[in-house]
């Protein structure tokens, strides 16, 4: 068994993805969900999505439409937040879930490598810097303009 990503007691190996998680909000308990070829597992407090040779599958918590998967074009990189999942791929940046503050309103993307959910914002590294988006409490998300990547 190689394992790729041990995250909040969920193990990933070649085959399968074995959930134990114990949290605040349970969101699985011994569920056996097979993958094939995983190479990114993700957590969120409500939510898992693993990264696989047929896309994205995700689980847990449904009540914002957070676990259910999109149709991809090869997708490379996923991050799950609170009730809200977003995912890279061939196409750009896409995100699903709840979006009461914007979190699914994604901006225009130069070529973007990878992505990154957090409470009720998300951002993405592309060829310009640091893009977010949503919003952070009752603000909007502002990037430092002195970031250097």
């Amino acid at each position: 068994m190689q394992v790729i990503k041990l995250l909040a007691h969920c193990l990933i190996d070649s085959t399968r993805v074995t959930v134990a998680l114990w949290m605040m909000i349970l969101v699985a308990t011994g569920l056996d969900v097979r993958a094939a070829g995983p190479t990114q597992l993700e957590a969120g407090p409500q939510s898992i999505c693993v990264l696989d040779d047929s896309g994205v599958v995700c689980w847990g918590d449904n009540r914002r439409g957070q676990a259910q998967s999109l149709a991809l074009v090869r997708p490379r990189d996923i991050s799950v937040g609170y009730e809200r999942i977003c995912a890279l791929d061939d196409l750009g940046v896409h995100c699903w879930g709840s979006n009461d503050q914007g979190q699914l309103e994604v901006p225009p993307l130069d070529q973007p490598v990878q992505v990154s959910v957090g409470g009720h914002h998300s951002c993405a590294e592309d060829a310009t810097g640091l893009v977010c988006w949503g919003a952070m409490g009752n603000e909007p998300v502002l990037v430092p303009p002195n970031l250097d990547f």
